[in-house]
């Protein structure tokens, strides 16, 4: 059993291939969520968010062992000594999860991993990597340098609106990270947008997270044509906005992932 190994380091070499809506799906986001960290911390988080989550979640008994032993036979993830170097990753393989027993209907949205902080900053760029059905926060900033119109897909409406720039960042809420990050590419073109996600939740607690979080920075929320305030952000630096989303995510006991 992989699990009684708990010191080896998880490894994602390939990506397996389920159903969208099933207990598999959510089962194989989890551990991706794990590329990098061991068996055993996956092993723990996995039993805890098992304990925390509505049934159906995921498979019965101890659906980490048996998600592990699968996706090693299939070849779409290694075990490793924690101590030795990553190797370079092959091209990829494909698993199906056809053949896995209890690969049945389950929800629609994968939940993220109990709470965690250990992982490198990245950098800010329009080629940062997104969870296609992965809800979660993130945050906004852009390249353009003459200001263009918040609603600059619709021009019935865009000379009406705010127009924003390089100087401006936006924090939000995003039930599909990769969906979102299409809706200001259309808005802005996919050269202008740094799309960042910063912490993985589940779409249950979205709204209380984003507003703990606005709470915070709502002193630097500019004002639309009509005056009120709008959700775009000026006046502070995207990695404070990063800072003041750890810490009262943190301060509001609010289960995520951290992504960056």
């Amino acid at each position: 059993m992989p699990t009684q190994h708990p010191a080896l380091r998880i490894e994602i070499v390939g990506e397996k291939v389920v159903q969208r809506a099933s207990k598999g799906r959510n089962q194989w986001l989890f551990l991706k969520m794990f590329d990098g960290r061991t068996v055993g911390a996956f092993t723990e988080a996995a039993k805890a968010r098992t304990r925390q989550s509505p049934t159906g979640t995921f498979q019965q008994g101890n659906w980490w062992d048996r998600e592990l032993s699968y996706c090693l036979e299939k070849r779409v993830i290694r075990l490793v000594d924690a101590q030795v170097a990553r190797a370079p990753s092959a091209a990829p393989a494909v698993a199906t999860s056809a053949a896995m027993p209890g690969a049945d209907q389950g929800l629609a949205k994968p939940l993220p991993a109990a709470s965690s902080d250990q992982r490198p900053a990245r950098t800010m760029s329009n080629n940062s990597p997104v969870l296609t059905g992965q809800a979660g926060l993130y945050l906004v900033t852009l390249n353009n340098k003459e200001p263009i119109s918040t609603n600059a897909a619709d021009p019935r409406i865009a000379e009406r609106c705010a127009k924003v720039n390089r100087e401006h960042c936006k924090f939000g809420r995003a039930k599909d990270f990769a969906k979102r990050r299409g809706n200001y590419e259309e808005t802005f073109g996919t050269q202008n947008v740094n799309f960042l996600p910063i912490a993985a939740l589940a779409e249950a607690d979205l709204a209380a997270a984003e507003r703990c979080v606005l709470e915070q920075v709502s002193a630097y929320k500019i004002r639309g044509p009509s005056g009120y305030r709008l959700e775009w952000l000026k006046g502070i630096r995207p990695e404070q906005v990063i800072q003041i989303a750890r810490e009262a995510l943190r301060s509001n006991h609010i289960t995520y992932s951290w992504l960056i």
